[in-house]
């Protein structure tokens, strides 16, 4: 019997992101696994199926690239995305002993996914900029982030609702409770934005357990895009070089300014 492959964890953690959209995924099956599979079998709905695809496909290359950074060549139909028992998602590669963390998200036909190569908390979310209304706001968001959305100009309160919104689903993602815990629970705060307002840092924090998370956000195209950890993962990226650490459709930390158009 092959024994699985043992990872060194020497390597600091990095967390890998990737946009995908629906017309990207392979018409095919032969990219997923077999509990995979069975899992899709049970899809009975169309929207739910290729929301489920999308989302999958996105996260196999997010893991992919934590796998090629510790040198192991990434086998998309080895690499299994599957729920816990708390209906969080979980990876699982074949003949590899190596704890991974994933997050999956999806709106419209936007499929987003983050990856790291540890064992930590770990959310994203996407979210279409649109109007939320003040009932909304009130009933999902603090006080305090309530009042911080109708104080600011009436032309941002999309964007800034949508943008507390998702952060609110990352959080609770990391949490491994999703939705089914109140919104309330966690308190965003906008650690300072970049790029004129188009990308940023996040602190978000949680009661019932009490903790403190970290993420960030960019925007792009028409959605906010998020992510939440009990690590620095965004803060370790080299925010502002205008090198090759991210492309228009994956990268790690927040995205240069031209990816986000």
């Amino acid at each position: 019997m092959r024994q699985p492959l043992a990872i060194a964890s020497e390597t600091p953690l990095r967390s890998h992101w990737v946009v995908r959209t629906r017309a990207e995924v392979p018409p095919g099956s032969a990219w997923l696994g077999e509990a995979e599979l069975a899992q899709l079998a049970r899809l009975r709905f169309p929207k739910r199926r290729a929301d489920w695809r999308v989302g999958r496909w996105a996260g196999k290359h997010a893991l992919a690239q934590c796998l090629r950074e510790r040198g192991i060549p990434p086998v998309l139909s080895a690499i299994e995305i599957l729920p816990a028992p708390d209906g969080a998602p979980e990876a699982r590669i074949a003949a590899v002993d190596l704890a991974l963390s994933i997050s999956i998200s999806h709106s419209g036909d936007t499929g987003f996914a983050v990856a790291c190569g540890g064992a930590i908390p770990l959310g994203c979310d996407v979210e279409r900029v649109e109007k939320r209304s003040p009932r909304f706001v009130n009933d999902y968001f603090t006080p305090r982030e309530a009042l911080f959305v109708d104080h600011s100009p009436e032309a941002s309160r999309p964007f800034l609702a949508s943008l507390l919104w998702s952060a609110k689903e990352s959080a609770l993602k990391a949490r491994r409770v999703g939705l089914r815990a109140d919104t309330r629970t966690v308190e965003v705060r906008l650690a300072g934005d970049r790029f004129g307002g188009r990308c940023g840092l996040l602190t978000l924090r949680c009661v019932e357990p009490v903790e403190t998370l970290r993420g960030c956000w960019w925007v792009a195209n028409g959605f906010v895009y998020t992510i939440a950890s009990s690590e620095a993962l965004c803060e370790h990226a080299p925010v502002g070089d205008a090198g090759d650490w991210a492309v228009a459709e994956e990268g790690a930390g927040l995205p240069r300014p031209e990816v986000m158009g």
